[in-house]
This record gives structure tokens, sequence and C-alpha cells, in this order.
């Protein structure tokens, strides 16, 4: 259908394991990083206010369970 799939903070969250396990299925290409500022910051800093800047924790993070280079992965963004 063309979407994209936008993932938040929310991802590398501990007990987010089924929604890990759902962006490992999903395209690269169709994979969109959010901040979801000022909530919902990622791992390692859930429970502050989150920033743009904290998007490179989300990406780090599928490229890490996707098995991806991050420079790879994150060029598909």
């Amino acid at each position: 259908m063309g979407a994209y799939i936008s993932a938040s903070g929310v991802v590398t969250f501990k007990k987010s394991t089924d929604l890990a396990d759902t962006f490992k299925l999903i395209p690269e290409n169709r994979i969109l990083v959010e901040t979801d500022a000022p909530y919902l910051a990622p791992s390692p800093y859930r429970g502050s206010v989150n920033e743009p800047k904290n998007c490179f924790y989300t990406a780090k993070f599928l490229s890490e369970i996707r098995n991806s280079d991050f420079n790879d992965f994150t060029n598909h963004l």
C-alpha cells in the first residue's frame, strides 16, 4: 500500500518486545523515526523530557534489533 510506519521512543522500552519484533519486519525504506516530544523519550532517557536529538537513540535501537549497520540503516530513513 506504500504506507510509512513511524517509530517513537516507545519501541526502545524493555516491555515493548512485540513492537520491536514488528519493526524487524518492516522494510527499512518504510520506517520513519519521530520524537513524540516532549513525551516518551527513548531509553536511556526514559522519563525525561524528550527532544528531537533523541531520535538518534531510537534509530540506533532499530538498527541493532534489525542487525543493520547504523549508517546503512539511517540512509534509508
